[in-house]
């Protein structure tokens, strides 16, 4: 449950930042050339980096957390009947 309340907090700021749109100039832009061509981060962009990154990190850490140390159900079918 406290994973779902992270998330859903995280996705909430990274729509925050994307409604902004140029309103929030925390850094000042600066180019960078990637491919030949010029790409320009602002401070937006940036922040939601953060973010989806952070959101990428807790989603990897819940797969491992649930292969690695999930126990299941270990009854057996005598058991249960």
């Amino acid at each position: 449950m406290q994973a779902r309340l992270f998330l859903g907090l995280i996705f909430f700021a990274i729509l925050l930042v994307l409604l902004t749109n140029g309103k929030l100039n925390l850094l000042n832009p600066f180019e960078v050339i990637l491919f030949q061509k010029s790409i320009q981060i602002n401070s937006e962009m940036i922040v939601a980096f953060i973010m989806l990154s952070t959101l990428v990190g807790v989603f990897f850490i819940g797969v491992l957390n649930r292969l690695l140390f999930y126990k299941g159900n270990k009854k057996s079918k005598k058991e249960e009947l």
